[in-house]
């Protein structure tokens, strides 16, 4: 993929160099925070979603209390890399008192030894078998006093994984402490998924959102073979059932295609009495939707797929046009090649347009192809 105002080299430098994506927030580096009077260790805890923009957190110990500055940017910094406009967010800063925050935070020794817990990860050990970890959202880990400096990636930390304890705690231990600020400087990515999913069906004719609430997301597909969705925030994936099989679904929870994991089975059953309770049918899981708003967004789409093609058509009519009528003016000495320079009578015509593809001029001698703009 060719980007768009800005070096091939930036992407990489955003993967592999953790400097990059800081001195675009314009944080300080660590090391010279650290050198500050009174200060214990500093620790910078950075968040990259995949559908969202990155936070860069940096926590400044000292005795008693901690110094936090969020950075969060709206937009992802990924983005802009193909040409799209970024600009870096303005800092928030807060002061907690220790005492004030979870462990392992509210000691620096205590982050320390959680931060040589928690080295680099890229695969999950799930029920003993080693999986690559998911394309969700990834954590940068730096801690750094006098003595030591601790760093880390973390790619997607899971509950299920058994290798992923330390991370993950580390992780809840972070966004509570943002959560205290008022500030969202951590990332749910099942629940970001699921949400990008529900926006997304705002532009979707064929399915509808039946259900929002903060553990479920039930949609359906109303098009024939019927579908439902029903989407789990606390894991971030669907369980799929046959509209046609809905009821017997709900009462026994049939198995859909595939085994569901624990953890799907416990989240379901959280959700089983609502999901019971308002859409006892199949008629009642299609009735939740505007299927007259869907056909009408249909009928524009249809509209505008016509209008682009009527577009596209006109545009390559006159190309061929161009093209026949460029090649039937030329003189006796023929036309000149555009890429070689020779001019002969030995350029052939290859006019496209009852295929509804571009026409084409052809050069014997050099064996390439040029149109009537060239």
């Amino acid at each position: 993929m060719v980007e768009i105002g800005r070096p091939i080299g930036s992407h990489k430098s955003y993967m592999d160099d953790p400097a990059y994506l800081e001195n675009r927030f314009g944080v300080r580096p660590l090391q010279e925070l650290r050198l500050a009077p009174g200060v214990i260790g500093v620790a910078r805890f950075v968040v990259m979603p995949a559908f969202s923009g990155e936070s860069v957190n940096t926590f400044v110990y000292r005795a008693r209390e901690v110094s936090i500055e969020v950075c969060r940017a709206e937009h992802s910094l990924w983005y802009s890399l193909y040409g799209d406009d970024w600009v870096p967010p303005v800092a928030r800063t807060y002061t907690k008192v220790l005492d004030d925050l979870p462990a392992p935070l509210n000691r620096w020794q205590s982050l320390k030894e959680s931060a040589q817990s928690a080295p680099t990860i890229d695969v999950a050990i799930i029920d003993g078998k080693r999986c690559l970890t998911l394309d969700g959202v990834s954590y940068r880990h730096h801690v750094v006093d006098a003595d030591a400096d601790l760093y880390a990636e973390w790619s997607n930390p899971s509950e299920v994984a058994s290798n992923h304890v330390s991370q993950v705690r580390l992780v809840k231990a972070y966004e509570q402490v943002f959560k205290s600020c008022g500030v969202q400087g951590g990332s749910d990515f099942t629940r970001q998924f699921v949400a990008s999913h529900v926006e997304s069906l705002s532009d979707n004719e064929y399915w509808g959102l039946a259900l929002l609430t903060d553990l479920v997301c039930l949609t359906v597909r109303k098009k024939e073979p019927g579908l439902v969705h029903v989407w789990l925030f606390e894991t971030g994936t669907p369980v799929e059932v046959l509209l046609s099989g809905w009821s017997s679904w709900l009462s026994d929870l049939t198995p859909s295609g595939r085994e569901l994991h624990r953890l799907e089975m416990m989240s379901l059953w959280k959700v089983l009495p609502e999901l019971r309770q308002r859409f006892p049918t199949s008629h009642a899981v299609l009735a939740a939707v505007d299927w007259g708003a869907k056909e009408q967004l249909a009928k524009s789409k249809k509209e505008e797929d016509a209008r682009r093609r009527r577009a596209w058509l006109d545009a390559l009519e006159a190309h061929n046009d161009a093209c026949r009528r460029f090649y039937a003016a030329q003189g006796p000495q023929g036309l000149t090649c555009p890429h070689c320079g020779r001019q002969s009578t030995d350029i052939q015509f290859t006019d496209r347009a009852a295929d509804e593809r571009k026409s084409f001029l052809a050069c014997r001698a050099c064996g390439r192809s040029f149109g009537h703009d060239l």
